[in-house]
């Protein structure tokens, strides 16, 4: 699915509902979750190398159907507390199946303790990112496009800070994820 937005071009896989009542098997309508949906949160909430290998092959499947120009890489910053992070999992599966190459450590989430999920608003969200995702290591792109990689999207605020902080490179920034939630 086409994901639009403040980026060159985009994608995302599937869409999936917040969870009801702790069960992550649940959308919040009641509905079944999807199995993408599911790989995803293995991958997510478990570190599954599995979910990642799949997942990483039908994104990297997914961006060579839209024939996209060669890529610079670059994962979104994760939850610190974790002990894997899925969006670098997910980078480094997409980097050896397309040969494109990768750059990790490009950004990173100064407050560590909040929680975006938890924010009151898409606009505190916005401005938490704004204040809170920094550039540790600049991209150095030469001649390609950056991509950046995620693995749920929801207001893509994640995606808008990141563009902000890459502006100054000129280059063109197409960003994909696993699913969509709201």
């Amino acid at each position: 699915m086409e994901l639009a937005g403040n980026w060159t071009g985009g994608l995302v896989l599937d869409w999936h509902r917040r969870f009801r009542n702790g069960d992550w098997r649940r959308t919040a309508y009641g509905n079944p979750r999807t199995a993408l949906g599911s790989m995803v949160y293995s991958l997510k909430f478990g570190g599954s190398v599995a979910a990642a290998l799949s997942l990483g092959r039908l994104l990297a499947d997914a961006v060579d159907a839209q024939a996209i120009s060669r890529c610079l890489l670059i994962p979104v910053p994760g939850t610190p507390r974790r002990d894997w992070q899925p969006a670098a999992m997910l980078a480094h599966v997409m980097s050896n199946l397309l040969a494109w190459p990768l750059q990790e450590d490009v950004f990173e989430k100064r407050d560590c303790e909040a929680s975006t999920r938890d924010m009151p608003s898409i606009v505190a969200k916005h401005a938490y990112l704004r204040q809170n995702l920094a550039l540790l290591t600049p991209p150095n792109p030469g001649p390609l496009s950056i991509m950046l990689i995620d693995d749920v999207v929801s207001t893509g605020a994640t995606f808008n800070a990141a563009i902000r902080l890459l502006a100054p490179l000129h280059s063109p920034v197409y960003v994909v994820a696993a699913t969509r939630g709201d």
